[in-house]
């Protein structure tokens, strides 16, 4: 009973606290998005305003002058596109540039308002000029109103733009203000839940020395107590079961999830760089650079996936083992053939020692892999210097060593080394992207798939060398791979 209000006291108090956390979440992703929502569209719509009228003007005075030779009527349309865009920013209503809220700040209004009568005034004279143009050619009065009330739209037009900025910010201060409040509570609530906790934990160690005390009491409760553990044990096992195959069904879901982002991904990276190469025409040197960002990142992401999926694959049981005859003289070349171009980039020294005519007989897919994996960490965490691979046949075994000089890993950290997601605090850790599954997975490999073990040694700042010990054919090591696949 006691046990059972203690359980139902600390549930009430997680809910609280969990309860404010996600209050404190929702809260963040509503004022963000509400601050995208209504000013984003608004800063939009000023500035499709200054580009309608600026190429009116332009266009009209080219015309006036006999420089281009159009339709005066593209005048108008670009006015009317202008006084729309600016009455889409007075009305709430949808448009092309999203929905746009209104404008309820006074000030803003007031500047948007005096965008809008510009606009009108800045056509009225265009009219005027167009009735009268014999009379109102450069210089004259008309001409100089003409400029001036363009000039006008446009000082005008910043300042709704510096005013939206003004109210973002004074959103975003209101964001921060309720922000530190949420969090300053949830730390309030975490220190009352520990006294409690503690209060409670007193009362309870006082409630079991005095259980103590009933020996017989205790000795008659035992005695139906192996039957009650054996109805446990039963049960947990049924349980444990259960969550082997719920554990293989989410393995399996995460696998086919990642298969079908890897579609639409191959077509980003496909697309991006079709844009990049100029194949569906030229784009500017910023646009060539924004493309290039979501061509590294979509492989960067494609690589993740990848990882995601050989992983979950092996854990699931499913992982696909090809075991043929290969050449390492021939895998090895490939595989230092692939990093040449990251080893130039960071003028790093590679020295090989690989003996000639070895016969292999394994999965060569998946010990490229492991090979590529090691040999990008050594290249991705030295500044400088020489990585250095060598292998060596030993018996009925092959050993391979990638040693390097670079940061290096602490004494304490290297037990955690090859636990997925881990990534260690270092110098270089911002330069270098990465979620921590790499090692992981290649230990997953080399012990799962190729039948061997994988080892490091390490000094801070001193560099690391990881070992990768492989059986030279490993069907007789991964019997019950075989089986599995």
């Amino acid at each position: 009973m006691m046990d059972t209000e203690n359980k139902s006291f600390t549930t009430v108090w997680i809910i609280v606290i969990v309860t404010v956390m996600v209050s404190a979440l929702l809260f963040s992703l509503y004022a963000g998005r509400k601050m995208a929502k209504q000013y984003a569209p608004l800063s939009h719509a000023s500035m499709d305003v200054v580009y309608e009228c600026t190429v009116a003007h332009l266009w009209f005075e080219e015309i006036l002058s006999g420089d281009r030779h159009i339709d005066l009527q593209s005048i108008w349309e670009h006015l009317d596109q202008a006084e729309r865009y600016v009455q889409l920013m007075l009305d709430e209503v949808a448009s092309d540039q999203g929905k746009l809220l209104g404008i309820y700040d006074r000030e803003l209004l007031k500047a948007t308002e005096k965008v809008r009568d510009g606009v009108m005034s800045f056509r009225a004279v265009a009219e005027q000029r167009w009735v009268d143009r014999s009379l109102s050619g450069v210089g004259t009065d008309i001409d100089q109103r003409f400029d001036a009330i363009f000039q006008d739209i446009i000082i005008d037009t910043n300042t709704v733009d510096l005013t939206f900025q003004k109210a973002m910010k004074r959103q975003l201060h209101l964001f921060e203000l309720v922000e530190s409040l949420l969090i300053t509570l949830v730390i309030i609530l975490g220190v009352i839940f520990s006294l409690i906790l503690y209060r409670h934990d007193r009362k309870r160690t006082a409630d079991m020395h005095t259980l103590r005390q009933s020996k017989d009491e205790i000795h008659r409760l035992n005695r139906g107590l192996e039957s009650k553990v054996a109805e446990r044990t039963r049960e947990l096992r049924v349980a444990n079961d259960h969550l082997k195959d719920l554990d293989h069904v989410k393995s399996m879901f995460i696998a086919s999830m990642s298969h079908e982002l890897r579609t639409p991904l191959n077509s980003i990276i496909g697309f991006s760089g079709m844009i990049i190469n100029d194949m569906a025409g030229p784009v500017s040197d910023v646009q060539r650079d924004y493309m290039q960002r979501v061509h590294r990142a979509g492989k960067h992401l494609l690589l993740l996936i990848t990882d995601v999926i050989d992983i979950s694959k092996i854990e699931a049981g499913k992982i696909a083992v090809v075991y043929e005859h290969f050449s390492l003289d021939e895998m090895m070349s490939e595989a230092l053939g692939s990093i040449e171009a990251s080893l130039n980039e960071k003028d790093l020294l590679l020295k090989t020692e690989i003996p000639k005519s070895i016969e292999m007989y394994s999965d060569r897919k998946r010990l490229m892999q492991c090979t590529l994996n090691l040999l990008s960490n050594a290249i991705k965490y030295s500044e400088h210097g020489t990585v250095e691979f060598h292998v060596e046949l030993m018996d009925e075994r092959l050993r391979l060593s990638i040693s390097d000089n670079g940061i290096g890993i602490s004494e304490q950290d290297i037990p955690r080394l090859f636990q997925a997601f881990v990534r260690f605090e270092s110098k270089l850790k911002i330069l270098n992207s990465g979620t921590g599954l790499g090692l992981y997975l290649t230990k997953k490999l080399a012990n799962e798939v190729l039948g061997g073990d994988i080892t490091v040694i390490s000094k801070v700042d001193k560099g690391s060398t990881f070992v990768l010990d492989i059986p030279l054919r490993v069907e007789m090591a991964t019997n019950d791979i075989e089986e599995r696949t």
